[in-house]
C-alpha cells in the first residue's frame, strides 16, 4: 500500500480521485506510522531532521512523535524547541501531545512536571500533555498524580481545574480494581464530590455491567453451539 499511494499526490484524472487517493495516503501513512513501520519512520525522522518545516501539515503530529518516540532526549528537546518557539495554536498542539509518547519514564515524568509547572504551558493547554502521556503510561501518570497531589492541589486550586487533571487522568480506567483504587484516593484526598471522580467512578460501573452482560451472552450463546 505505501509502495502504491506513496508520499506525495499524484497525476490524477479527477479531483475527486485525488481527494480519495489523498485521503487513502494519509490513512496509510498514519496507520503504519503508529504500527512503527520502519519505512515510515525512517521517512519521517528524515524529513524531521531536513526541516520540519516541510512536512505537510497532515503529518506533523505524527512526524513529531515518531522522532520523540525514536530519538530519545535529543528528539524530545527539538519537539519541544519547537512548542516554546510555535506561532500558532495547532502547531503547539501537535508539539504538546507529541511530547507525551515517550516511552522513557524519565521523559514521561519531565513532560508532567514541566507540563504543570504553571509557566511552560498554558492552563487551558495542560490536559493535551496530561492525556498524552495518560495513553503512554497511565501507572505512571497515576503515581505520579498521587506524589504530586498537595502541589497540584495549591497550583490548580478549584473545581475546574480538578475536573481537567482528573478527567485526563483516568481515561483508561475500566476496571473494577480501577474503581477501588480512584476511590480509595478520592476518598482520602476528600475528591469524591468533584464531578471528574464522580463520572470515572460512574463510567467504572457501566463498563462493568456492560461487560458482565456481554459475558453472559458470549457464554450461553457457545454452551448452546457445544450442545449443537
Amino acid at each position: 500500500l505505501l509502495d502504491k499511494f506513496g508520499w506525495e499526490s499524484k497525476e490524477s484524472s479527477s479531483t475527486a480521485d485525488l481527494s480519495h487517493d489523498s485521503t487513502l495516503r494519509q490513512y496509510v501513512i498514519r496507520t503504519l506510522g503508529v504500527a512503527h513501520h520502519k519505512a515510515v519512520v525512517d521517512e519521517l525522522k528524515k524529513r524531521f531532521w531536513n526541516g520540519w518545516e516541510s512536512v505537510p501539515a497532515e503529518y506533523l503530529r505524527l512526524c513529531f512523535s515518531t522522532v520523540v518516540r525514536q530519538d530519545g532526549e535529543k528528539g524530545y528537546q527539538a519537539v519541544k524547541d519547537i512548542y516554546e518557539n510555535a506561532d500558532s495554536a495547532l502547531l503547539s498542539r501537535h508539539a504538546l501531545v507529541a511530547l507525551g509518547k515517550s516511552p522513557e519514564k524519565k521523559l514521561q515524568e519531565k513532560s508532567l512536571d514541566w507540563g504543570t509547572d504553571g509557566k511552560s504551558v498554558r492552563a487551558q493547554d495542560v490536559r493535551w500533555i496530561l492525556a498524552s502521556v495518560t495513553k503512554t503510561a497511565p501507572q505512571v501518570v497515576w503515581e505520579w498524580f498521587g506524589k504530586n497531589f498537595e502541589r497540584l492541589e495549591k497550583d490548580y486550586s478549584g473545581l475546574k481545574v480538578y475536573q481537567a487533571i482528573i478527567g485526563n487522568l483516568t481515561p483508561n480506567f475500566n476496571t473494577t480494581k480501577h474503581q477501588e483504587v480512584l476511590h480509595a484516593f478520592a476518598a482520602e484526598k476528600k475528591l469524591l464530590s468533584v464531578r471528574a471522580v464522580k463520572q470515572t467512578l460512574e463510567r467504572i460501573s457501566i463498563l462493568e455491567k456492560r461487560r458482565k452482560r456481554e459475558f453472559s451472552l458470549l457464554k450461553n450463546y457457545f454452551a448452546k453451539e457445544h450442545q449443537t
